[in-house]
């Protein structure tokens, strides 16, 4: 389970960014919009460490590739 609570994120992220991409061409707003659901998710994997589904370790790894992956969804100049 601790696996696709990274895999489960990492697929909510991808498909904002996509849809992002879809309804805009502002590259500043679709990397914002990638960055704020990024820092949302996180918080949610936060809220799995408190709860003990997660080890804290865990967490901060999670979260670290879920923010590097939201900087490979950003659009390329």
């Amino acid at each position: 389970m601790n696996n696709s609570i990274y895999q489960n994120s990492k697929s909510l992220l991808k498909g904002i960014a996509k849809e992002a991409k879809r309804t805009s061409n502002d590259k500043p707003y679709i990397r914002m919009v990638i960055n704020d659901e990024a820092d949302s998710i996180c918080r949610q994997i936060d809220w799995h460490a408190m709860k003990g589904t997660i080890s804290d370790k865990q967490s901060k790894q999670y979260q670290l590739w879920l923010h590097s992956y939201a900087g490979d969804l950003h659009p390329k100049n």
